[in-house]
């Protein structure tokens, strides 16, 4: 293994996007969640953490609002509907917002600064009388 360099001395491993998911997903399963929310937490932050890998955003101290709504936009480019998009960002909120407590940091938490995506309200066509009718008569 190569000597840490400098500027790796003055990082801490604690800092990282993927440990501190590592460490929010482990906190789940000890207040014992369903195996579904494990999974979902698991695979939503994974790609969030990939995501931030490859936008080389490692630590936590360097998501922004801005990085937020630009990775929702990608959401969105990628064809995500509005309701998949709202799930990723229920992801990252309740994982950023568990972070906010339990490290309590200097910095805001970025998560408070974005909307969630806005889920478009769907009218549904009425019925007409003869198909109430019918249902009542059934």
């Amino acid at each position: 293994m190569s000597q840490p360099t400098l500027l790796d001395q003055s990082i801490n491993l604690d800092d990282y996007i993927s440990v501190w998911i590592d460490a929010f997903i482990t906190a789940k399963i000890q207040e014992n969640r369903s195996p579904k929310t494990i999974r979902f937490y698991t695979i939503y932050l994974t790609e969030f953490s990939q995501y931030c890998d490859h936008h080389s955003i490692k630590l936590i101290h360097q998501i922004t609002p801005q990085f937020l709504r630009e990775y929702l936009l990608s959401l969105e480019q990628a064809g995500h509907n509005v309701g998949g998009q709202l799930v990723y960002f229920r992801s990252i909120k309740a994982f950023l917002n568990w972070f906010w407590e339990k490290i309590e940091p200097e910095y805001p938490n970025p998560i408070h600064k974005v909307k969630p995506p806005k889920n478009p309200l769907e009218l549904l066509q009425g019925i007409t009388r003869e198909e109430f009718d019918a249902l009542v008569a059934i």
